[in-house]
């Protein structure tokens, strides 16, 4: 089985976006704590942006924002609109 800290970096923007922490988990010995460096920061701020923008343009486009929020909360809730 692959280290779960090199699948958590590979998974979360690669190399650089992710370093090793040198503290022990004060919760788990066997865990691995992961800092995020400048270059992950900078991954997670660009993925936020282009999410809120991807939003944007979703709800943009609804002709009826009330009701495809309420169709949305439907199908979350289980029940069919």
């Amino acid at each position: 089985m692959a280290d779960d800290t090199a699948l958590a970096a590979r998974r979360h923007g690669g190399p650089g976006a992710l370093r090793p922490d040198a503290r022990p988990d004060p919760a788990d010995s066997r865990a691995k704590l992961l800092r995020v460096t400048e270059r992950g920061r900078g991954l997670v701020e660009r993925a936020v942006a282009k999410v809120e923008r991807t939003d944007a343009a979703f709800f943009t486009a609804a002709p009826d924002r009330a009701s495809l929020i309420a169709t949305l909360r439907s199908l979350v809730d289980g029940d069919r609109p």
